[in-house]
């Protein structure tokens, strides 16, 4: 649904958006000499509108309506007698002399560059000379210079292109530095208005809501991807238990207490575990929800743009209390491992202490053989010592 309504309004935009001229209804300057007056600089009549020698002079075109702007048109004044341009120079440079060579006497302005001149689209009026920075915190079209490639002083026509499609009703040039001058013969734009600016305006907003929730759907990959490391753990230490079970059972009835003792861990164990697996199962379920209200959410985002944001808030909100819930996990899961570590540290002292019941039965055992064989030794003599006495003549009785 997100793509298919990306693709409409894409399409409408390419549809609609053919752009026009667009000229000025009103204007306004900051200053006028004598009878030139902003208003000439929307009239093709062949005068120019002037502004005083002041800093920071500006000329604003009204083109009465919201539209969105791609390109500004400047007329500039030129003089036939002067081919290199005259009083055109006033474009760049301060009024200190009218002819080329005044530019490099340029100074700081508080606008922050000097000499050159700035163009702005926004929805800011300028009412006031005092209020130039203001209405200039609208946003900016075009900056240029004497190095600017664009700006050819000789010539009557200076297209400027904004760096990006603005959108806005007023169109602003500012002259920064002390001793500036507007003098031109006429300011357009170009660009389009009424119902294609709304849908280009909805496509932008579409494009940054599509940005934000790409980025929603990746942090919740990157949850999921958590969840599963924690089960492969999960399923590394059910292994670990099963292999210590396997040890415990062949331990000695000596150590059976211990055995006892070790079986009430296991226990344990499986009881963490068992939680762990409920937890993560609410957490899959909860995310199931969460991506339903997500997909439903989208059907309507033609609709309610107004409303999108506040959604996207709960979304990072739901996101943050899955990293709260993978942080309990992983801390759960430590303490696994730390009670698991004590198992095997445990098996280790059952092990030894069953080698060592071996080495003393061993003992035992060599002491029975050579009992036995002592034992054997003193029945044979017994016996011997039973049999009659032979008597001899000589020697007497013998056994």
């Amino acid at each position: 649904m997100k793509l298919l309504f990306m693709c409409l309004a894409t399409y409408l935009t390419s549809c609609l958006a053919q752009e026009e001229v667009l000229k000025g209804v009103a204007a306004a300057m900051s200053s006028v000499l004598s009878s030139n007056d902003p208003s000439i600089c929307i009239k093709e009549n062949g005068h120019i509108c002037h502004s005083l020698d002041e800093r920071d002079p500006w000329l604003q075109i009204d083109i009465g309506s919201e539209c969105v702007i791609s390109e500004v048109h400047i007329y500039n004044r030129l003089s036939p007698e002067m081919p290199e341009g005259d009083c055109g120079y006033r474009l760049l440079c301060d009024d200190t002399a009218c002819r080329p060579t005044a530019c490099p006497a340029c100074s700081n302005s508080t606008l922050g560059v000097s000499c050159g001149f700035v163009v702005t689209v926004g929805n800011t009026p300028c009412t006031h000379k005092d209020e130039a920075n203001s209405c200039l915190q609208n946003s900016e079209c075009f900056r240029g210079d004497v190095s600017t490639p664009e700006v050819d002083i000789r010539n009557r026509l200076i297209n400027v292109q904004c760096r990006e499609k603005l959108i806005g009703r007023y169109i602003t040039i500012a002259l920064p530095g002390p001793l500036r001058t507007i003098n031109l013969f006429r300011v357009e734009a170009r660009g389009f208005c009424g119902l294609a600016k709304d849908v280009y305006v909805i496509n932008k907003e579409l494009s940054a809501v599509t940005a934000t929730l790409t980025g929603v759907d990746e942090r919740i990959t990157g949850v999921d991807e958590e969840i599963i490391g924690v089960e492969a753990q999960i399923n590394d230490t059910n292994i670990k238990v099963e292999d210590n079970k396997d040890d415990i059972r062949n331990i000695s009835e000596l150590v059976l207490k211990e055995r006892e003792n070790q079986a009430d861990l296991v226990l344990k164990i499986f009881s963490n575990l068992t939680n762990l697996a409920e937890l993560i199962h609410k957490e899959r379920e909860k995310q199931a929800d969460f991506a339903s209200e997500i997909t439903a959410n989208l059907t309507k985002i033609a609709g309610e743009s107004g409303k999108m944001e506040s959604k996207i808030n709960k979304v990072i909100a739901d996101i943050g209390r899955f990293d709260f819930v993978v942080l309990e996990i992983k801390d759960q899961m430590h303490e696994l491992n730390e009670n698991n570590k004590d198992l095997e540290d445990n098996v280790i002292d059952i092990v030894s202490e069953n080698n060592a019941l071996r080495q003393q039965n061993k003992q035992i055992l060599e002491q029975l053989s050579s009992l036995q064989t002592n034992f054997s030794m003193l029945v044979a003599m017994i016996e011997e010592m039973k049999k009659p006495c032979v008597c001899e003549e000589k020697h007497g009785c013998r056994p």
